[in-house]
């Protein structure tokens, strides 16, 4: 797994969309035993946060120590830097297990066989990623030009994986049909640019040629937003469920 995003880590805490209660209901339906969760690339602890009420002990991991320390923490929640696809955890420790907006980062064989691994027989593995924010409005074709033409040579190859909603990576696990789900948030247009200044690719934009081009898309953000003071955007969403068996 590749390490993009210590660099932002506080606005990674701050910015990134909340997922939706409904994912989470369905998730949960699915679990048969509520001992134990493993949270991979947790982050700042967004997902682990909501597992905690359910389980009685949850355990989440990532590789940047820059994002575990923006992480809310819990008595029943343990964080410690480890890779999915090797962690030190016993065969048959969990019930079950998320990847939340980062399993294009894995290596997917590896990562399907450790979940296999460490996962009890009949846990749950549940993987989501989210498209771009979609607005309605005279914005979205400004960030989706941000993202494909301007960033385009910035963005990591795995980054494609987001667009197709995980279409063509490994699942070796027993699927179960999911719903459509989507985020819902109300932005302000410092909260839009600050999600913006979230993404790795900037971050090596920025890094090669400087923050100019960034400042020209903000403008042009500003420019379009014109009087609204917040503006409802929508993040569609992609959920692969499946259940171990040994």
């Amino acid at each position: 797994m590749k390490d993009l995003f210590s660099q932002q880590a506080g606005l990674y805490a701050r910015y990134r969309p909340v997922y939706p209660p409904e994912l989470f209901e369905f998730v949960l339906r699915h679990v048969r035993r509520k001992d134990s969760a493993l949270d991979c690339a947790t982050g700042n602890g967004q997902v682990a946060r909501v597992l905690a009420k359910h389980f009685r002990k949850v355990c989440g991991i990532d590789i940047s120590k820059s994002q575990l320390s923006h992480a809310e923490r819990a008595d029943n929640i343990e964080y410690s830097v480890s890779r999915a696809e090797q962690t030190p955890f016993a065969d048959n420790s969990f019930d079950l297990i998320t990847v939340a907006q980062a399993y294009h980062w894995f290596n997917g064989l590896q990562f399907c066989s450790e979940a296999t691994r460490v996962g009890r027989d009949d846990a749950l593995v549940a993987i989501w990623v989210y498209d771009l924010a979609i607005s309605g409005t005279s914005i979205d074709d400004i960030i989706r030009r941000w993202n494909f033409d301007a960033l385009g040579p910035y963005w990591e190859v795995e980054r494609n994986h987001v667009y197709n909603g995980y279409k063509d990576l490994p699942f070796e696990f027993e699927r179960i049909t999911t719903p459509e789900f989507q985020i819902m948030v109300e932005w302000g247009c410092e909260e839009l640019i600050g999600h913006l200044r979230t993404w790795s690719a900037l971050q090596k934009m920025m890094n090669s040629v400087g923050d100019e081009p960034f400042k020209s898309v903000i403008r042009e953000i500003e420019s379009a937003w014109g009087n609204n003071s917040r503006l409802q955007f929508r993040f569609p969403l992609t959920l692969l469920l499946g259940r171990i068996h040994k």
